[in-house]
């Protein structure tokens, strides 16, 4: 009986999993038409046509528009390149059919068409329909398709790239502000490196932006941009000076030239020369001055007069102001000579020859020496290795990356003189005392101790190169505090990093770092230990470091070792006492399994 039950129940499942099959299998073809869900005038939209059926081979119909409301932007076009597509514009027919007889399954994308929605009022409904349309199914044939997308003309987005509010922390706004102003001024100190700018569209759609935040001293642009929700921009410039430092007092240049006449001042320009000659020939009437300050953070050119209206065959005076944070100055003087009428400037070739004297080694300086030059002549030097500029000046210290390589000078004439002369070349030899070769350390750094107020950490390194000489140097949040093998913390070091590293010293190079311990507050009140009042620590011990100990494991360690062995030994027997339950188990149902099998052949009539 029990038998012809399970018998009856698989018929029963296998007839509805059959219908079920016959039901996907013979599924009537559909079609869905889509696209975006919010649409304004003057968009183009892309419309997607889906058919969902079974090995669909090909499809046609209709798609109807409005025209006076969509204008077709892009025709259809077919998203498989094995299909043949074709499209009648006038009456909007379309066929298309798989040229590799392959089709598709499911629910696929087949075409996409673009329309512009002309100037329609908002609220105004805009339908696309793809009807009449008839789906190949292998040899079937389904009719009566359609699809629509519609959507209603949402309301333009708004152009407003006005401010509701603008305002800078920690300054005024000059003038007050107002959304039709976009040009304003502030002033901040000099302590003030960055400013906060806050700024709040009128238009909730709209978006900000602030740009040019970080300040440097005197003027800088701070810009505020406003984007529209429709893409239209509005900026807003904020002006804002920043002041100087009042305890900075260089007001010197590190760069004078004028424009257009590079090297031409007489003497070479310096830092603290303020006078200078330039030569101009006749057509100058005006030349431009660059010039840069030497504290670019503090300082400023407060001033350039002189450079404009140039009279030939006159000394004309130009000035040159700089100022420094705290408000002093310096003014660098040059004398412009403008050439008279027809005549030009006194220049002359420079002339003579220069040699190279000193020893041509590693370490060596060497000297530019010039013989037969003109009289009062005012030349720079540059200095080549290689071809490559190396220095300036008239001497020179040959570096390593210098041996083998040809070394030569040039002396090019400045001021009323010009032209080149060229030094002889020479090669630099390599040193017959080969420089010894230092060992690099190195090992492990640890920090030992606890590092809280009054308690002493100690320095401990491991498997240290063998014999080498250190030195120790402790750290505070990066600032160097002392060196030695050993530190006492100290209550201004609460919350800041303590770290240390060791040097090679002698024969040896190379550091080895510690990772950094945070200080922390005593737990009972200690009288803590100033840096100053420690006893000065030896700047190197010649036996510093040398010791390479030897870690030993601990009673503990011991203890830990057999108790992962005993774990381990456990292990194994709770392994071997599960295979022995599994094996058990099994036998038993097998032996159940059997007896069951009789009981229903005895009750069926079979005997054993």
């Amino acid at each position: 009986m029990k038998k012809t039950a399970k018998i009856i129940t698989f018929i029963i499942v296998l007839a509805i999993a059959l219908q079920a099959l016959c039901l996907t299998s013979f599924a009537a073809a559909s079609a869905s038409l889509t696209g975006p869900s919010t649409v304004r005038a003057g968009d183009t939209i892309k419309l997607t046509l889906s058919l969902n059926g079974s090995s669909i081979m090909g499809y046609s119909g209709t798609l109807e528009y409005d025209k006076s409301k969509l204008q077709l932007a892009e025709e259809p076009a077919e998203l498989h390149s094995s299909w043949s597509f074709s499209f009648n514009s006038d009456n909007g027919i379309f066929t298309c059919y798989d040229s590799k007889g392959t089709g598709v399954s499911g629910s696929t994308q087949m075409f996409v068409v673009k329309f512009k929605v002309k100037s329609l009022d908002p609220g105004t409904t805009i339908t696309v329909r793809s009807k009449d349309m008839v789906v190949t199914e292998g040899e079937t044939e389904r009719t009566g398709i359609s699809a629509e997308y519609s959507v209603k003309v949402a309301q333009p987005l708004s152009s407003d790239a006005t401010l509701k509010s603008l305002s800078i922390d920690g300054a005024t706004l000059s003038p007050a502000f107002s959304p039709s102003t976009v040009n304003y001024k502030a002033e901040v100190p000099y302590a003030t490196k960055n400013v906060t700018v806050n700024a709040v569209p009128n238009d909730s759609g709209a978006k900000a932006s602030v740009s040019g935040t970080s300040l440097s001293v005197g003027s800088n642009d701070v810009t505020v941009t406003v984007t529209a929700a429709n893409g239209n921009k509005k900026y807003y410039v904020i002006k804002v000076t920043r002041g100087m430092n009042d305890a900075a007092n260089d007001s010197t240049l590190s760069w004078l030239e004028a424009e257009g006449y590079p090297n031409s001042l007489s003497p070479k320009f310096s830092r603290n020369v303020y006078s200078y000659v330039l030569w101009l020939p006749t057509e100058t009437e005006s030349v431009k001055i660059n010039a840069e300050v030497h504290d670019k953070e503090n300082a400023k050119i407060s001033s350039i007069t002189g450079n404009n209206n140039l009279k030939p065959g006159e000394d004309n005076v130009i000035n040159v102001v700089c100022m420094a944070g705290n408000g002093t100055t310096s003014t660098y003087t040059i004398i412009a000579k403008r050439a008279a009428g027809g005549e030009a400037p006194a220049t002359q070739d420079i002339t003579g020859t220069v040699t190279i004297s000193g020893v041509n080694k590693v370490g060596e300086r060497l000297k530019a020496d010039i013989q037969g030059i003109n009289e009062g002549a005012t030349v720079d030097y540059t200095w080549y290795s290689n071809d490559v500029r190396v220095g300036s000046g008239p001497d020179y210290n040959v570096a390593n990356d210098d041996v083998n390589a040809t070394i030569y000078v040039k002396v090019t004439g400045t001021g009323l003189y010009s032209g080149t002369i060229e030094s002889e070349k020479i090669k630099i030899e390599e040193d017959k005392d080969p420089v010894k070769e230092l060992t690099t350390i190195s090992g492990t750094l640890l920090i030992d101790g606890t590092p809280k107020v009054g308690k002493k950490l100690v320095a401990r390194t491991t498997g240290l190169t063998e014999g080498a000489t250190v030195i120790t140097q402790w750290y505070v949040d990066g600032e160097n505090v002392v060196n030695g093998s050993s530190y006492n913390v100290c209550e201004e070091d609460v919350g800041k990093t303590i770290t240390c590293k060791v040097f090679g010293t002698g024969d040896y190079t190379g550091e080895i770092s510690a990772e950094g311990v945070k200080a922390e507050n005593a737990d009972q009140a200690v009288q803590p230990t100033s840096k100053d009042d420690e006893p000065a620590q030896p700047t190197a011990s010649p036996d510093e470091g040398k010791t390479n100990p030897t870690d030993k494991p601990a009673e503990n360690d011991k203890d830990d070792q057999n108790a992962n062995g005993n774990s381990k030994g456990r292990c194994w027997l709770f392994i071997i006492l599960a295979l022995i339950i599994g094996f058990a188990l099994g036998f038993v149902t097998c032996l159940l399994t059997v007896k069951r099998k009789k009981e229903d052949d005895e009750e069926n009539g079979k005997k054993y």
